[in-house]
């Protein structure tokens, strides 16, 4: 292999060989400079830079991946793709800034695809920033439209449920509940009955003040799972701040179903006071 490199240093697929014979054989200074001269060959084949970015992670070497994508970057500064893949290792070399930067290229870019800006929107999310998230999830919303007789209809009802739920969670982290309920009624149209959802769509009638609406779809969301504990102890919460003791301690009654010992201390702490607020101090005690 050494041999015939030397004699075809441009053929890329035999110096992706070489590497990985080096790489295996635990030569990582001999792999890293095969695949160096490699890349620096390719800078416009994103196969190849792709390739080499993933190698130098194998061999630990971040920062030369890194400065290989900043090279590449220079080359093809459209290449979402790119940017994804540079912020991923600036978080993982501990700077968010960098990689904040480069999660937000991509909201900006015209090209990027409905998937990939949906994982800008995910980086920005990790990085606290909901407010820079939500326009790169309306442009993902759009570009994954699904229209009539679509070959993959159905991918794409997948990702755009993903989308909708993902922009919900965005605006109620902005504290948005209107924007975030609407996002949200999106996503449970696309998939009806889920309990989830369901929940979260209570959570969001809660913190806008319509508790009886809020109690009739966490009944609905336990109709289709009855012994959920997390969606008992959120009935039960809204029965409290309704004024109705006894549903509430009916629903508390399920999610202590399996034993205190298994619960949350958050869960604890509610189930006792719920006791105590109905005169009940040896069921407080109980669950304590």
């Amino acid at each position: 292999l050494e041999l015939a490199w030397r004699k075809h240093p441009e053929n890329s697929e035999l110096a992706r060989n070489l590497a990985t014979v080096y790489m295996i054989n635990q030569l990582p200074d001999k792999a890293l400079h095969v695949a160096s001269e490699t890349f620096q060959s390719n800078l416009t084949n994103l196969e190849i830079v792709c390739w080499f970015v993933n190698f130098a992670l194998e061999l630990k070497k971040p920062k030369q991946a890194l400065l290989a994508l900043e090279k590449a970057i220079l080359i093809q500064p459209n290449v979402a793709r790119l940017y994804l893949t540079q912020a991923d290792i600036q978080l993982q070399l501990g700077v968010p800034e960098a990689a904040h930067k480069a999660f937000d290229q991509i909201a900006s870019m015209d090209n990027a695809s409905a998937r990939e800006l949906s994982l800008a929107a995910d980086g920005l999310m990790e990085l606290k920033d909901p407010q820079r998230a939500i326009p790169c999830l309306e442009r993902a919303l759009t570009l994954s439209s699904v229209q009539p007789n679509q070959p993959n209809a159905d991918t794409q009802k997948g990702l755009q449920l993903q989308l909708y739920t993902k922009l919900a969670e965005a605006h109620t982290a902005c504290q948005e509940h209107h924007a975030a309920l609407e996002a949200l009624e999106e996503a449970i149209a696309i998939r009806p009955n889920n309990p989830q959802l369901e929940g979260v769509r209570a959570s969001l009638l809660v913190e806008l003040g319509q508790l009886e609406r809020a109690a009739a779809w966490i009944q609905a969301a336990l109709d289709h799972s009855p012994e959920d504990p997390d969606l008992n102890l959120q009935a039960a919460r809204i029965q409290r701040s309704l004024g109705n003791l006894a549903e509430s301690h009916r629903f508390m009654d399920k999610t202590l179903a399996e034993g205190p010992e298994s619960q949350r201390l958050d869960t604890i702490i509610f189930g006792a006071q719920l006791a105590m607020s109905m005169m009940q101090p040896s069921s407080a005690s109980q669950i304590l």
